[in-house]
């Protein structure tokens, strides 16, 4: 059965029909297991479709749920930004107050620092004046005494001298 012209240690010839059939059965599996795994697909689109069709209302209902709770969620949330803005705005206006008192008990201390400089200047230049008004007063009798002493004096009956 060998073929003509065939020498030893040769690859004997393949057989080419065999070869198609086992090519033409590997893909008429293929074409069959395509086959399959679609109609298996479509089995399931089929039942998912049906179990859809079943559920529509309660996913419906669900869906409705589901909304209000986050409207509800979405309601608290913002209450809950709003109460922290307004805590937030308490807290500042409190801060506000706590500087605007400080700040008025420092000009009160500083209005008061200022009376008492004021009060003491007062003072000293009142003192200053009397002690001038004093100075002055002993430099007239100086100036008096010294006019006194250049005029002449004479002696009463008595014995008290006089200035002419």
């Amino acid at each position: 059965m060998q073929p003509r012209g065939a020498h030893v240690g040769a690859i004997p010839p393949v057989n080419i029909d065999k070869l198609r059939k086992s090519r033409y059965i590997l893909c008429e599996k293929r074409r069959k297991s395509a086959k399959n795994e679609k109609i298996k697909r479509v089995k399931e689109r089929r039942k998912n479709e049906k179990k859809n069709k079943k559920t529509t209302g309660r996913r419906r209902e669900g869906k409705k749920k589901k909304k209000e709770k986050k409207k509800i969620e979405e309601e608290e949330e913002e209450e809950e930004e709003e109460e922290e803005e307004e805590e937030e705005k308490e807290e500042e206006e409190k801060t506000k107050m706590r500087k605007k008192k400080k700040r008025r008990k420092r000009r009160r201390k500083k209005q008061k620092k200022k009376k008492i400089r004021k009060e003491k200047m007062d003072r000293r230049t009142k003192e200053e004046e009397e002690e001038d008004r004093i100075r002055g007063m002993k430099k007239e009798r100086r100036k008096t005494k010294r006019r006194e002493g250049n005029k002449k004096k004479r002696t009463r009956k008595d014995g008290k001298t006089r200035s002419l």
